[in-house]
């Protein structure tokens, strides 16, 4: 039996109109041509730097912001839990009245049927009933964060969008906000699309992964193929630098290099050009479209014979 599908894009667009002087505006495409499905029960990460559409991408799913072209559907309830929990938390409420307030309005129950579901789903992220009468300034990052989780799922959600929710954690709390993902996954069968730029955040909770450069995505595959396969060279330059440090010999580090282009500087051709380490003429041609090698994983690349010699 197939798992249900939640959310499919078809050819999502999305453009902003920046200043770049004080009679100029431009319009930069923030997302090109993305395609994407999440089924039910399933964890799906978009992996790669800060600036390059991840969180765009996000706020289409939530429904925020309207794609400029293309097409999303989301057939279930989603919620979304922020890289700042403070700021998703009213510093004003309590993190009872914080709690209640989504389940109130959604289910129109009492307030002591809302109470005993807060405190359940408080054990169940790793706090304690006391925090009930509590601010937010009151606690750590890592038990707002658990909050903040908890108020996600009151409502039972059938997709949380967690944008970068453990890079504002240091590594151990990080650790433990990672286990308690799994947990309720495991025990809500929510599914996750989960944006970061760590690749240790994509291993520990990814069934597939997506990564995205400058707005596209370059590479789509299993979790269970990541560094068993040919990559991308963007991938490959993610997946370096985080080494395995029990490896054979260490990477080689210098294969890729640079910054991501500025929007004023993109050119015609493959986006990654500039960086890529076994460009030749035809990546300035046009960019590559994402076509895939095998059922589980496909690669935005005109040059798929070469990316074994990056492995």
């Amino acid at each position: 039996m197939k798992n249900k599908l939640l959310v499919q894009a078809k050819g999502l667009w999305k453009s902003y109109e920046i200043r770049v002087s004080l009679f100029k505006k431009i319009r930069f495409w923030a997302l090109k041509n993305i395609n994407l499905e999440i089924k039910e029960r399933e964890s799906v990460v978009l992996l790669g730097e800060s600036g390059c559409g991840k969180t765009t991408l996000g706020k289409l799913i939530l429904g925020i912001e309207k794609p400029d072209k293309g097409h999303i559907e989301v057939s279930t309830s989603v919620q979304a839990v922020f890289q700042d929990p403070y700021a998703s938390l009213n510093p004003r409420m309590k993190i009872k009245e914080s709690l209640l307030e989504p389940f109130l309005i959604k289910f129109r129950k009492s307030e002591k049927e809302g109470l005993k579901k807060v405190i359940n789903l408080l054990r169940e992220v790793g706090l304690s009933k006391e925090v009930l009468e509590l601010y937010p300034h009151a606690l750590s990052g890592g038990q707002r964060q658990r909050v903040a989780l908890a108020r996600a799922l009151i409502t039972d959600p059938g997709l949380l969008v967690l944008d970068e929710p453990t890079s504002s954690l240091d590594v151990s709390v990080e650790a433990q906000i990672l286990k308690v993902l799994k947990r309720l996954r495991e025990k809500t069968g929510a599914s996750y699309f989960l944006i970061t730029h760590s690749l240790r955040v994509a291993k520990a909770l990814a069934d597939k992964i997506l990564v995205m450069y400058m707005g596209n995505i370059v590479e789509e595959f299993s979790a269970e193929l990541l560094n068993k396969t040919m990559h991308h060279p963007y991938t490959q330059m993610l997946i370096r630098a985080y080494p395995d440090p029990f490896a054979p010999s260490p990477p080689p580090f210098d294969q890729i290099k640079g910054e991501v282009a500025g929007i004023t500087e993109i050119k015609k051709g493959c986006p990654f050009y500039p960086r890529c380490p076994i460009k030749e003429d035809i990546c300035l041609t046009g960019s590559p479209e994402l076509k895939p090698l095998s059922r589980k994983h496909s690669i935005a690349c005109f040059l798929v014979s070469k990316l074994n010699h990056l492995n």
